[in-house]
């Protein structure tokens, strides 16, 4: 599921203008002596170190480096909104949350309604706040 949402992000960096990859791929492509499955993970791997940063993972997702979602356009209380909106390792976590699977089935549905109605449960207090 995480690599849905880094292939994501990498795409949207591989498709601007100023990535500064594109020469090397095209000459990787252009000699074709390497499987799609290497290009691929070249890919990846470069979008980490360079655009990432060599970042950690983890600190990409906590962060929120990946978050794609638009607040607004989600069915949230104000309150979930508003935690949701000023925590962005939250934030992370409800877009993981509501990533689906190859049959359409949402990958974590009690922790996205968790998120979304933003109870004080002990799952989230756990997660987000470890302390």
């Amino acid at each position: 599921m995480f690599y849905n949402i880094i292939y994501r992000k990498r795409n949207e960096w591989l498709g601007r203008e100023d990535c500064p990859i594109k020469p090397l791929l095209s000459y990787i492509e252009s000699k074709r002596m390497m499987r799609d499955a290497q290009i691929e993970a070249i890919r990846t791997y470069l979008f980490l170190k360079i655009e990432c940063n060599n970042k950690p993972l983890w600190k990409l997702f906590t962060e929120g480096d990946f978050l794609s979602l638009n607040l607004d356009n989600l069915s949230l209380t104000a309150k979930a909104r508003s935690f949701l909106q000023s925590n962005k390792a939250a934030s992370s976590l409800y877009e993981y949350a509501c990533l689906k699977d190859d049959q359409g089935h949402i990958s974590a549905p009690t922790l996205k309604n968790d998120l979304s109605k933003q109870n004080d449960n002990l799952l989230v207090k756990v997660i987000i706040n470890p302390k």
